[in-house]
């Protein structure tokens, strides 16, 4: 037998050991696993997420986007890790992964760079509007979503905008 005869022999013996032997990617270890489509920060992404994973976990743990924080035990109560979806803020420690198929997704890292930052990120520096920082990101996001929809807000749409973000940076 030829090296390539022997070759092609075991992959067709592996593909028929994987088969019999392993499960296929939608249940693996008890969880049903569901594959999304989405974009996040302008790029298409494919990513396999039960259906408890939250877009919080999703964005930090495997992404690595670690601007949107978790502040308040998954209770949606702090915005601190507020980001866009579908041009809407939202909370993602509370909005579940398997329910964005076809989202577009913006965190604070897809706004702007160091080098060139969105002016919604430029305008909270030059006001030295940073307080400890760990709320910041979700603050610009929560801008972002309010300023693309009303560009020029009344004092109560900018309070209901803020309401939960507020209420963490006093309990800090």
């Amino acid at each position: 037998m030829t090296i390539t005869v022997v070759i092609t022999f075991l992959l067709l013996e592996m593909r028929l050991i994987i088969s019999k032997f392993c499960q296929p990617i939608t249940k693996i270890m008890g969880k049903n696993l569901k594959k999304i489509n989405l974009t996040i920060n302008g790029q298409a992404k494919q990513v396999v997420a039960d259906e408890n994973m939250v877009l919080l976990d999703l964005l930090r743990e495997h992404l690595y986007l670690t601007g949107a924080k978790q502040s308040c035990d998954r209770k949606g109560q702090c915005g601190a890790c507020t980001v866009i979806v579908n041009k809407k803020a939202v909370l993602s420690c509370l909005t579940k992964v398997h329910k964005l198929e076809g989202a577009t997704v913006i965190s604070v890292e897809g706004l702007g760079t160091p080098a060139n930052p969105h002016l919604i990120q430029e305008a909270f520096a030059l006001a030295g509007a940073i307080q400890c920082g760990f709320c910041t990101p979700g603050m610009i996001m929560a801008t972002k979503a309010l300023l693309d929809v009303n560009l020029d807000p009344s004092v109560g749409e900018i309070k209901y905008a803020f309401a939960a973000i507020f209420a963490a940076a006093r309990a800090m």
